[in-house]
């Protein structure tokens, strides 16, 4: 799936690329001022998104963020007006393989597959009614 350099999802791609590699310096910094090995060990385990998750947007830590569609099987509605946070989705080889074997079919990713990740969008409950 090739996504056009002129939508708004490539624009989208673009900012939350930005933001990943901020976060990772941020990562590589904390891994090397790290005081012991397990801060090391703790640091260097986050993954982009809890690194997102955990900077950027859940201050509150009771924040409870979902998909629309997870908020929607709750018989949640998001609050008109509300901007979902992005972070990055599960790798469409992941999702194609997880629909092959639930209709019982093989999957062979190809390189394309493997390396892209979707953008997830994300609201919290506080967003929800």
């Amino acid at each position: 799936m090739k996504i056009k350099e002129d939508s708004k999802i490539y624009k989208k791609r673009l900012v939350l690329s930005s933001i990943s590699r901020k976060v990772k310096q941020i990562k590589d910094a904390k891994i090397r001022n790290a005081q012991s090995d397990n801060e090391a060990i703790f640091w260097g385990s986050r993954t982009t998104n809890q690194l997102l998750m955990m900077f950027l947007y859940n201050k509150n830590k009771d924040l409870v963020f979902k998909k629309f569609n997870d908020w929607k099987a709750e018989n949640k509605t998001v609050k008109k007006g509300e901007k979902a946070i992005m972070v990055w989705g599960q790798p469409s080889a992941i999702q194609k393989q997880k629909e092959a074997e639930r209709k019982g079919e093989d999957f062979d990713p190809n390189s394309e597959d493997r390396s892209l990740f979707p953008i997830c969008f994300l609201f919290s409950n506080l967003q929800v009614m």
